[in-house]
């Protein structure tokens, strides 16, 4: 008779995860450590479910192999560490210092060059040979702009990944060779001011969905003989008869079995106007009794509704990694260091024929930044529809911009049904 295996499941949070690229180092980092079996990540909340076996490994060592990675890692729902100020606020402060600091370097510029809107286009490359402090500015600028993509940038070389982290330093790098200052800013804050952007998202993501999960009431109004009390949502069972007074949401999904009302499904369905509801139709858990009190038999727990199926399923699907997602992490794993070879061939080959070092290296940097982005373009695309399709559910409005043939509005559980479906879970 075999031995059965005890597979333990760890939830845990993890500060910095907020995209792809630590997703893949986070993987690789965790591929060395025995015992593991799944590993699944969701972005949005920034938690990894690692499931292993206790016997061949410890919690612990997980925790270090993450600290290794240059994460931090903490037990989920724990109030842990408190948060660093700079942690929250650092990026806002390091993209706005540089922004700031290359915007006076372009006001010094047209200030010696009497030329604002060429001193506007080039970055403060308008005027004679930038000044020490215009030198200063750049540095600043330049700077700040790398403070947070540096070190990713360092975890990705440490690691044989090159990602767009090390293509962004190899590009301020030539730049700077090549004494493009004001070039070599730019790209820092403009960099800097995307990975904010991107930041940004997936918290506003992360708050809309979270606000979705208080919509379903806490407590529900249930009717034992003559008389009503209220008792906790999770502890209602099915069958129990649930009474929803106007103005109130419906805590469980269910069939009316007494009353007519009009209910305010539009979180669910999309539908601007409320839908009439009477003996023998279904209500769903978070829609708005408007007009007159219902009583609605429950037929699915509140842990079962299909407000709560559809959030499950949403989160689930951002454990999962569709097949497209693996066909581009895996290209771009062999094509960004091709191509960066390619540019070292660019430079090193006709340069010892010609001699002509500095007019190769230039024609690589130019080369390098477009052949690498076209094998990122596609990775950012899946990522971006990943974020803005959690956006588009946690606004529990139709989402206009994407109609069916039929020309009807896609609601919101039909949209989180189709990006879940991109992900094969259904």
């Amino acid at each position: 008779m075999g031995d059965t295996i005890s597979v333990k499941t760890a939830v845990l949070r993890i500060a910095g995860m907020d995209c792809a690229e630590e997703v893949s180092l986070l993987r690789k980092g965790l591929a060395s450590v025995p015992g593991i079996t799944d590993l699944k990540f969701d972005i949005i909340n920034a938690r990894l479910t690692v499931e292993y076996d206790p016997v061949v490994s410890e919690l612990d060592v997980i925790h270090a192999a993450i600290h290794h990675v240059g994460m931090r890692s903490e037990p989920w729902g724990s109030s842990g560490r408190p948060i660093d100020p700079w942690l929250r606020h650092g990026r806002v402060v390091a993209s706005a210092l540089s922004g700031f600091c290359l915007t006076l370097a372009v006001l010094d510029d047209a200030h010696l060059s009497r030329n604002w809107i060429l001193a506007l286009l080039t970055q403060g490359g308008a005027g004679p040979p930038a000044t020490l402090y215009r030198k200063f500015l750049f540095g600043m600028a330049m700077l700040s702009g790398i403070w947070f993509t540096a070190p990713k940038a360092w975890r990705s070389l440490r690691s044989w990944r090159p990602d767009m982290n090390v293509l962004m330093l190899v590009s301020v790098f030539g730049a700077l060779v090549l004494g493009e200052y004001s070039e070599a800013a730019t790209v820092c804050f403009l960099f800097s001011l995307a990975n904010l952007l991107e930041v940004w998202s997936m918290a506003r993501a992360r708050r809309e969905i979270h606000s979705l999960l208080k919509v379903t009431p806490k407590l529900a109004v249930i009717r034992h003989g003559n008389h009503e009390h209220r008792v906790p949502v999770e502890n209602v069972p099915v069958g129990t008869i649930v009474i929803v007074k106007p103005g109130e949401r419906t805590p469980c999904d269910g069939e009316v079995i007494a009353g007519r009302s009009s209910v305010d499904q539009a979180l669910l369905t999309g539908e601007s106007i409320p839908v009439v509801k009477q003996p023998g139709d279904t209500v769903h858990a978070g829609t708005v009794n408007h007009r007159s009190s219902l009583e609605v038999r429950t037929t699915h727990e509140s842990s079962d509704s299909t407000l709560a199926r559809v959030l499950r399923m949403v989160e689930e699907s951002h454990h999962r990694r569709a097949p497209v997602e693996n066909s581009i992490e895996r290209f771009a794993r062999y094509y960004t260091p091709f191509m960066i070879g390619v540019a070292v061939l660019v430079v090193l080959i006709p340069g010892l024929i010609t001699g002509n070092y500095g007019h190769w290296f230039y024609q690589a940097m130019v080369v390098l930044p477009k052949r690498t982005e076209k094998a990122r373009q596609a990775q950012a695309v899946y990522a971006a529809q990943l974020r803005s399709g959690a956006s588009a559910f946690s606004f529990g409005t139709p989402i206009n911009s994407r109609r069916n043939k039929a020309g009807k509005t896609r609601s919101v559980s039909e949209y989180s049904k189709s990006a879940c479906h991109n992900h094969n879970y259904w």
